[in-house]
């Protein structure tokens, strides 16, 4: 069977985008490590493996990012007919938990249309402070030339319009520093993370996918629900910090 594969990798601007992001605070590290013998080294990861009827899935814990917890996924379409793989779909459960309670991993299409709505808003309120600095320079004109058509000198006017273009620099400024952050954070949801695919037989498909970490389980029952089944890790949770 011939196969091809497909590759997710994170850009320089995504991260930048977890400069931009990260927070500064302490938090908690942990450190994750799979509960069964037959373990496979890669590059430095502990790496298990499932096979099913139709996948063959692998996953290693990679590092805390951020409050992140993030794994390396490794899927094989073994079947002869289409596969979705949808990290949206994939959680975990603490253990001891309640079994309802499930962590879903993070979805990178919601997050993209988030990125993009935050962006059209950002636009928005450019525009928005753009008319009023550009109305606001029209009144303080009018004033000033009908003072002049009166024979009088308006007062401090060299420093109100030296004022108003300090304020339309300032507003520029800092919105083009929100849109790079946001372009920078959208660069990586958009070619960091594993994504929603669809596998041909015989695809792979190699990428990351982020989990918001929990410190109320020892271990994690990773699940990462694929066509009609879903393969399942179980990870001991160590805090080391």
């Amino acid at each position: 069977m011939r196969m091809r594969i497909r590759r997710w990798r994170p850009s320089l601007c995504g991260l930048v985008a977890l400069l931009l992001t990260a927070s500064c605070g302490p938090r908690p590290v942990y450190h994750l490590t799979p509960v069964v013998r037959d373990v496979r080294w890669d590059w430095g990861r502990e790496t298990v493996s499932t096979e099913r009827s139709d996948y063959i899935a692998s996953i290693a814990f990679n590092r805390p990012q951020g409050r992140d917890l993030l794994f390396d996924i490794d899927i094989t379409n073994t079947s002869g007919r289409q596969l979705v793989v949808s990290p949206a779909e994939f959680f975990y459960v603490p253990i001891p938990a309640p079994p309802d309670q499930k962590v879903k991993a993070r979805d990178p299409e919601a997050i993209l249309a988030g990125i993009d709505r935050s962006l059209a808003r950002e636009d928005a309120r450019r525009e928005d402070d753009d008319t009023f600095l550009s109305a606001l320079f029209v009144v303080m004109a009018s004033a000033d030339l009908l003072a002049l058509s009166e024979g009088q000198v308006p007062e401090g006017a060299s420093e109100r319009y030296a004022n108003l273009a300090q304020d339309a620099m300032d507003n520029e400024t800092t919105y083009a520093d929100r849109q790079r952050a946001l372009e920078a954070e959208r660069a990586y949801w958009e070619t960091g993370p594993l994504r929603r695919t669809t596998l041909a037989p015989g695809e792979r498909i190699m990428g990351q996918v982020l989990f918001p970490a929990r410190d109320d389980g020892a271990h994690l029952r990773v699940v990462l629900p694929i066509g009609e089944t879903a393969a399942e890790f179980t990870f001991k949770q160590d805090r080391i910090n």
